[in-house]
């Protein structure tokens, strides 16, 4: 096996054991918050419930802390994880510091390789500001909405190509791009859904960061994520003609 392959696990539940294992190695302090949630009853028990899983360095707790989160968007969790699993294993920091991880935050979207949660909420898109609310889109995305996220299942001719290429004639792509990916709160099954209200994780894990950062001097904070790319959009378009439903 080569050491990519020893960072990059398969699936969610290999990414979780190695971390947990790495971590005790190094002796680190672990925390867990379950994750339980509908879909995952049906997991074997070995796999339930899911679970947020925190690696923190001991030593001097006034030191730099970094920050490392990895999986708010569940199906990039490979990447984040991979990373955070290096570093457990054989980074050597160049200056005194701490160090704080957060394994998966949507441990939902890594099993079942999906981008949102289990209500179909993007995660960034919903850890709001205190003057800020769930509530709104674009009047652009709106329109599109019914070409977005039909409510039907693929056709042979549902002519989805000549649609969209009549949007971006009309509208530009810049505007389209503006309008999908800066989120809305009105189509709950529509994408870059920010949901309704905060994710009942959220408020456990905020408490969490309170002990987990308390006495820290300064904190660096790096969230991972990956881009789609050429070949994932291709991989997706050929995938999307089995899918029976888009939600």
């Amino acid at each position: 096996m080569t050491d990519i392959d020893q960072m990059f696990s398969p699936n969610y539940f290999t990414a979780r054991r190695r971390f947990v294992e790495a971590a005790r190695f190094r002796q680190w302090q672990l925390d867990r918050i379950d994750v339980t949630c509908e879909r995952t009853l049906d997991l074997p028990a070995q796999e339930s419930p899911l679970s947020i899983d925190v690696a923190t360095s001991t030593g001097d707790r006034s030191l730099p802390t970094l920050l490392l989160t990895s999986g708010l968007h569940g199906v990039e969790g490979f990447l984040g994880s991979a990373v955070q699993l290096n570093v457990l294993r054989d980074w050597q920091p160049t200056r005194p510091m701490r160090v704080v991880l957060v394994h998966a935050l949507n441990p939902f979207g890594y099993v079942f390789l999906r981008r949102a949660d289990e209500q179909n909420r993007d995660l960034n898109r919903n850890f709001l500001l205190d003057d800020e609310h769930y509530e709104g889109s674009s009047t652009l995305y709106g329109t599109l909405n019914g070409l977005l996220n039909p409510e039907h299942t693929p056709r042979r001719f549902d002519l989805f190509i000549p649609q969209l290429a009549w949007c971006v004639l009309r509208h530009g792509m810049g505007k389209l791009q503006a309008a999908i990916a800066s989120g809305q709160y009105e189509y709950p099954r529509g994408l870059f859904y920010g949901g309704s209200s905060l994710n009942p994780i959220a408020e456990e894990l905020s408490l969490g960061l309170q002990r987990w950062l308390a006495g820290t001097s300064h904190v660096v904070h790096l969230d991972f994520h990956t881009g789609l790319g050429k070949y994932a959009m291709q991989v997706i378009a050929r995938h999307a003609v089995d899918c029976p439903t888009s939600s």
